[in-house]
């Protein structure tokens, strides 16, 4: 037993760390807290999130009722001039309710013009998507059976470029549609790309997927 403890802690030190194994040790002081603050804060933090969320998708389906798809041109109606800057509010709300509050922004963001591409990275979870509130919503890459969903409207009032895994040629299309996304002299949002294309532990990058990123536009 000793031996093979041994052969596992020299393989690890030869080897990279793995991106793909997370493990979680949490306290029992932490464990005790979880109980009593999910006894006490959680029903108030889950109805309020709750009731955010829903009038913030109820004005996504708004702004986007009559948006189709698969846009060509950007959406600048009177509904998202006018409601889109309600709607991150709205969003910036859940996340609140959910538990996060202030987030610190180091730096200043490029404008379309000199970065029409914005680059994140790594991609460890589903909260990374405040990101995109914090942005102000900008445009991205994401499956159409998402924004098919229930919850489809949060997807299409991004903008975004839709890809069809069961289209072997979506791939392709997506690769030009990304092209000509950065290329446009149109008022288009900047678009937000994770290149890993999965989620880590956050040890180290993965290495960036082939696809929407072997594009040379």
């Amino acid at each position: 037993m000793l031996s093979d403890n041994y052969e596992l802690e020299a393989r690890d030190k030869h080897f990279p760390p793995s991106p793909f194994v997370y493990n979680c040790t949490v306290s029992h002081i932490n464990h005790i807290k979880m109980f009593i603050l999910s006894l006490l804060i959680l029903p108030f933090r889950a109805i309020f999130a709750g009731i955010t969320f829903l009038i913030t998708l109820g004005l996504a389906n708004y702004i986007t009722y009559d948006c189709p798809m698969y846009p060509t041109k950007p959406h600048r109606n009177y509904k998202r001039r006018l409601l889109m800057p309600l709607l991150v509010l709205l969003a910036r709300a859940v996340y609140f309710f959910g538990g996060i509050g202030l987030v610190k922004v180091k730096g200043t963001r490029a404008s379309r013009n000199d970065a029409p591409i914005l680059v994140l990275g790594p991609h460890s979870s589903f909260l990374d998507s405040l990101a995109v509130v914090v942005m102000g919503m900008p445009s991205c890459v994401a499956m159409v059976s998402h924004a098919r969903s229930a919850i489809g409207g949060l997807i299409k009032v991004l903008q975004p470029i839709l890809v069809d895994r069961e289209d072997r040629s979506s791939r392709r299309r997506t690769v030009e549609a990304i092209c000509s996304r950065a290329k446009s002299k149109d008022d288009w949002p900047q678009l937000l790309i994770f290149p890993e294309g999965t989620c880590a532990n956050r040890s180290c990058l993965v290495s960036f997927r082939q696809g929407d990123n072997t594009f040379s536009c």
